[in-house]
């Protein structure tokens, strides 16, 4: 293990601090997840430019 001059565990430090950035990225994106799926979706424009048809299949980007 690593230790500074003063005894302590530096790599449990580390450690500590890794796990304490996952978890909050994690809840950080858990509440963007949320907050996009309860949000209204966006209507789609009847005149949208973006409309691509074929035959088979119709897409809206």
């Amino acid at each position: 293990m690593a230790y500074d001059w003063t005894g302590n565990n530096v790599m449990q430090k580390r450690d500590d601090r890794f796990l304490a950035a996952c978890i909050i990225s994690a809840l950080f994106l858990t509440a963007v997840t949320i907050g996009a799926l309860l949000r209204e979706p966006i209507p789609a424009r009847q005149d949208n430019p973006y409309l691509l048809t074929t035959d088979k299949w119709q897409l809206r980007l």
